[in-house]
């Protein structure tokens, strides 16, 4: 899926048309829309912007879809698919890496008052309950 196919998914699961969002974003429509319909590509500090006005509507972790094209679901998949065993600490060690990138490269800021650590910590007691929740139904099914 490309960069302008996305922007329109998210913006759609955000609920806006174009010319809301681009006045979320301080743009006029004409200049949204070219990047929807692919007549121009965001430079990254348009990126960096888009992205900030899509964490206020769909959370942080729009960015991940904006950016790479995946879902975490889709990365982890991906990611077990390559591995021998995906386990809760690869999963975790890898939310912290693209955190850290995100944040070093400007994709996603946190909001004054909170703690890297704790949005780690939400992301590992989730990840927890996924394991736990695959483990059971494969001892259900097999």
């Amino acid at each position: 899926m490309e960069l302008k196919d996305r922007l329109i998914l998210l913006r759609e699961k955000a609920g806006l048309d174009q010319a809301t969002f681009a006045f979320a974003c301080g743009w006029s429509k004409s200049r949204y829309s070219h990047y929807e319909n692919g007549r121009r590509e965001p430079k990254l500090a348009d990126l960096q912007h888009i992205s900030s006005v899509l964490e206020q509507y769909l959370g942080p972790h729009a960015i991940v879809f904006l950016v790479t094209g995946e879902s975490l679901n889709d990365i982890f998949k991906h990611q077990a698919q390559n591995q021998q065993a995906f386990t809760p600490d690869i999963a975790i060690n890898e939310f912290k890496k693209l955190l850290d990138d995100a944040i070093e490269f400007g994709l996603i800021k946190i909001k004054p008052g909170v703690k890297i650590s704790s949005l780690i910590e939400n992301f590992t007691k989730n990840c927890m309950k996924h394991v736990i929740q695959s483990s059971s139904e494969k001892s259900k099914s097999g």
